[in-house]
């Protein structure tokens, strides 16, 4: 099985918890923005034309914080359950922020069906990101992409690995000045992919119900979120391999 971790990272970023030790049972490709500065999904697109030949492949924001036998765990319960989307648990605690309640980790069954994957460290099989790629280029800010994704692969074989345990450790929002530069605000770009999928409803699951082997979906009133001031950012995209 052949498994590789890319993502966007800034100055801040844990290329090195990720990368430590030998015993990594994937690669690892990053693509540094302060050089050539570029949103995450679209700067991962590019970089995947020529990446197709992978079995498995994790997006992680660069302030994920996971270790790299934890790693290569994500990777085979992705291979052992065959899914074709998929994230590991959050945990929460202060120094650790989840962005989505129903994705907080809870005693239960390792690997736990869900109605989507958020865009925070999503991972895709091979199959899976063949169907979802093309959309990558259509948000900067990433928002509408993780629902998009989940109509594109019919609500199947997507799930929560959550025996895998990763760390937040910047609160949603507060990431990178990239973050803060988008042409239009977050909520527009969702509500676009939303209206050219012809989605209706967004999946979510409450943050006080116990994660069941199936979870149940509900729609979550999106966030508003403040305009932004454009600049322009450079079309191409630098990508370094780590051995």
């Amino acid at each position: 099985m052949k498994n590789l971790l890319i993502t966007t990272i800034g100055n801040y970023n844990f290329l090195s918890v990720w990368s430590y030790g030998k015993t990594k049972n994937f690669d690892i490709i990053t693509i540094d923005y302060t050089q050539d500065p570029t949103f995450k999904y679209p700067g991962i697109y590019k970089a995947l034309q020529s990446l197709r030949d992978y079995d498995y492949y994790w997006m992680p924001d660069e302030d994920i914080c996971l270790s790299t036998p934890e790693i290569n765990k994500l990777f085979d319960m992705a291979s052992k359950y065959r899914l074709d989307l998929f994230q590991p648990s959050v945990l929460e605690e202060p120094m650790s922020f989840p962005s989505w309640p129903m994705f907080i980790h809870r005693k239960g069954p390792e690997m736990v069906s869900t109605p989507f994957v958020e865009i925070m460290c999503p991972g895709f099989s091979r199959d899976g990101l063949l169907k979802c790629m093309d959309t990558f280029p259509k948000s900067n800010s990433g928002w509408g992409l993780d629902i998009i994704w989940a109509k594109l692969l019919g609500y199947q074989k997507m799930g929560l690995i959550n025996s895998v345990i990763v760390k937040h450790s910047r609160k949603p929002m507060n990431g990178s000045n990239l973050y803060r530069i988008l042409q239009e605000p977050p909520s527009t770009e969702m509500y676009r992919l939303l209206r050219e999928y012809e989605v209706m409803m967004i999946p979510y699951v409450h943050k006080d119900s116990d994660p069941p082997s199936s979870m149940q979906s509900t729609i979550r009133r999106p966030i508003r979120r403040p305009n932004i001031s454009p600049r322009e950012l450079l079309k191409n995209t630098r990508m370094r391999r780590h051995n």
